[in-house]
């Protein structure tokens, strides 16, 4: 995923969350884009033969309100049959 933001990405933070109460991995992805700095919280979840991806992109200058969306779309994040 670094490699198709164009390059001068830069992976970070790599960790273990919970997500829906399956452990899952999740990292950022820093980079620019039309002059802007950003950053991708990507996370990972396996479930069986199953990969979900949740994936939340925000402004580096709007960071406080990103981390408040990307921890809302972590929570309410629910598995169904």
């Amino acid at each position: 995923m670094a490699a198709r933001t164009g390059g001068g990405a830069e992976v970070s933070n790599e960790r273990e969350v919970s997500v829906a109460g399956q452990r899952a991995l999740a990292f950022d992805l820093t980079y620019e884009r039309d002059g802007s700095a950003r950053l991708d919280r990507l996370v990972f979840l396996l479930v069986g033969r199953r990969e979900f991806q949740l994936t939340c992109s925000m402004s580096l200058a709007a960071r406080a309100t990103g981390e408040d969306a990307c921890a809302l779309l972590q929570r309410s994040f629910r598995l169904t049959s």
